[in-house]
C-alpha cells in the first residue's frame, strides 16, 4: 500500500465526510477538504479526488467535479451512502473512475485508494511517454530539439488514455471485447456476475478443484474468483499455484457466509494475490462499475507495456533486448520533472565483466545472454517503470513513485534475480570459463538537479569505481 499521498475530499454537506478526513490524516494520507459548490479551486498535487454524491446535486455540477482538467492526472471516485440507489445511479451516470460506498470498511478503503493512486500515476506516466514519443516525430519538440523519426507517433500514445469506470466507459466491439475468466460454483452469484458482464465474453470453469496444472490466464483482462460456498473458498487457496502467466486483474468475490468461516481460512483468503475484494450482495450496477474499473486499469497497464508501432518502434527500442534504447531513455530523462509528492529513482544493472566474457564466450553468445536478460528485467518491474538497455551490458530502470530507500531494495532484488537465471546462463557455451558478474546500483532523483545530469554523473562515478576494483 502507498500511503502519504494527497487526497482531495469534496463534501456535499458541511462536515459530512469529517470522519473520513480524520481517518485519512491518522493513516498517513494528506487530506484536503472543500465543498461541492466550490468548483473553481483544486487541491494542488492531489492524487485522488473523492466526490460525495447526493440525490440533491445537479448532474451538471457533479460532472464538473468528476471531470479532470487539462493536464490533470488525478483519479476521481464518487462517494455515495450505502443503499442510496438514486445517488448511486447519479454517480454512475457522470462516469467517475471508481465508486465508493460508506460507511467504509477500512481494509477495502485502503485497497481502493491505492488502486486509484496507481491509476492516476499510470495516466501521468503514459502522458510523459507520449510527449517523449512526440519529440521523435518530424517537427516535434522545441526549436533545435532532436528530430529523428520519419513517421508520426501513434494517435493512441499522444492523444489520451482508456476511459476507466462509470456507465460512460466505451466497450470495444467484436473480438476486441474484454475477456473475463469467472471461476467458481454455479450459483445465483454467478448469474449476477454474468449479468454485470453482459457485454463481455465470459469463460469459466466450475471450480479450481478440477484444474490440472496452471490455468492459462494471460489471455484474460480479468479473473473473477467466486468464493460463494465453503468448498469453493477452500478451492481458492490453490489459486497462487494455479495462476498462469500474464497480469490480469483478479477480483475475489465472497458471500456473507464467509464471515462465519474458521479464522485460519479467513486469514489465508485475505493473503491471496488479488487486486480487489468484493463482498456480496451488492447492486449489479456497483459490481459492474468495479469490474469496469479494473478492466480499464489493465488496458492502461497494457498500453504502458505495449511498444509504439511502425518505424517509431525501431527508433525507440533496442532490437537485442526489446527494451527502450539509450536514445529514448536519455531523451525522456532530459525533460522529466521530479517533484513532490511523487518520488523517482533510477536502478542501474551492469554486466561488469563484459569484455572478459566476450573474449571467453564470444560476442554472439554474450548477445544471446543479454537478449534473455532484457525480457526478464521488464517482467520484474511495474508497467509504469521504464526499463532500458543503454548498451555495453548496462541496463537502467526509471522507477516511478517509490518510497525512500525502496530503489536500493529493488536494485538488490533485480541483481539477485538476473544473476541466478539458469535459462540465461545456458545461452553461454559449455567451454566458457568466465561467469557473468552483474551488479546493481540505485540513485534517488533529486529535484535540485536535472535527472539526465544525475544519471551521467552516477555513470561516471560507477565507471571509476569499477575500474579501481578491476585494477586492485
Amino acid at each position: 500500500m502507498r500511503h502519504g499521498f494527497p487526497v482531495e475530499i469534496v463534501e456535499a454537506r458541511a462536515e459530512s465526510l469529517a470522519s473520513l478526513a480524520e481517518w485519512l490524516a491518522a493513516h498517513g494520507y494528506a487530506p484536503e477538504r472543500r465543498r461541492v459548490g466550490d468548483l473553481g479551486r483544486q487541491a494542488a498535487g492531489a492524487c485522488v479526488r473523492l466526490v460525495e454524491v447526493t440525490a440533491e446535486e445537479s448532474a451538471a455540477r457533479l460532472a464538473g467535479l468528476t471531470r479532470r482538467g487539462a493536464g490533470e492526472h488525478v483519479a476521481v471516485a464518487a462517494v455515495v451512502a450505502e443503499g442510496d440507489e438514486i445517488s448511486l445511479s447519479k454517480a454512475l451516470a457522470v462516469g467517475p473512475d471508481d465508486l465508493l460506498t460508506y460507511p467504509f470498511d477500512e481494509e477495502e478503503l485502503e485497497t481502493r485508494l491505492d488502486a486509484l493512486q496507481q491509476l492516476g500515476r499510470a495516466r501521468a506516466v503514459l502522458a510523459e511517454r507520449a510527449q517523449t514519443f512526440a519529440r521523435f516525430m518530424p517537427g516535434g519538440g522545441e526549436p533545435g530539439a532532436r528530430r529523428v523519426a520519419t513517421t508520426p507517433a501513434p494517435a493512441a500514445l499522444v492523444q489520451g488514455e482508456p476511459r476507466v469506470g462509470g456507465r460512460g466507459s466505451r466497450r470495444p466491439a467484436g473480438t476486441d471485447r474484454p475477456r473475463v475468466l469467472v471461476i467458481g460454483p454455479a450459483s445465483q452469484y454467478k448469474v449476477k456476475v454474468g449479468e454485470a458482464l453482459a457485454q463481455a465474453a465470459i469463460n469459466y470453469t466450475d471450480n479450481l478443484e478440477k484444474a490440472k496444472g496452471a490455468l492459462e490466464t494471460g489471455g484474460f483482462e480479468m479473473v473473477v474468483l467466486l468464493g460463494t460456498n465453503p468448498a469453493a473458498r477452500r478451492d481458492l487457496l490453490r489459486w497462487p499455484e494455479l495462476a498462469g502467466q500474464g497480469f490480469p486483474a483478479t477480483l475475489l468475490v465472497l458471500d456473507p457466509a464467509s464471515a462465519s468461516d474458521q479464522l485460519e481460512l479467513r486469514q489465508r483468503l485475505a493473503h491471496l494475490p488479488v487486486a480487489d475484494r468484493l463482498s456480496l450482495p451488492q447492486p449489479a450496477e456497483l459490481v459492474r462499475a468495479r469490474m469496469d474499473f479494473w478492466l480499464g486499469f489493465v488496458r492502461l497497464q497494457r498500453q504502458l507495456l505495449g511498444p509504439p508501432a511502425d518505424l517509431l518502434q525501431a527508433l525507440c527500442h533496442d532490437g537485442l533486448t526489446g527494451l527502450f534504447n539509450h536514445g529514448f531513455f536519455f531523451e525522456h530523462l532530459r525533460r522529466l520533472e521530479v517533484r513532490e509528492p511523487h518520488r523517482r529513482a533510477l536502478v542501474l544493472v551492469e554486466l561488469v565483466n563484459l569484455p572478459r566474457l566476450n573474449e571467453s564466450a564470444g560476442h554472439a553468445a554474450v548477445n544471446r545472454y543479454l537478449a534473455t536478460l532484457g525480457p526478464t528485467l521488464r517482467q520484474n518491474v511495474r508497467a509504469e517503470d521504464l526499463a532500458s538497455h543503454l548498451g555495453g551490458g548496462r541496463f537502467a530502470v526509471l522507477l516511478d513513485d517509490v518510497a525512500p530507500a525502496a530503489a536500493t531494495r529493488i536494485g538488490r532484488r533485480l541483481e539477485h534475480l538476473l544473476a541466478h537465471l539458469p535459462q540465461a546462463t545456458a545461452q553461454l557455451p559449455q567451454g566458457n570459463t568466465v561467469t557473468p558478474r552483474l551488479t546493481a546500483s540505485s540513485l534517488e532523483l533529486d529535484s535540485r538537479m536535472p535527472p539526465l545530469q544525475q544519471l551521467q554523473d552516477h555513470l561516471r562515478w560507477r565507471r571509476l569505481e569499477i575500474d579501481a576494483a578491476s585494477a586492485a
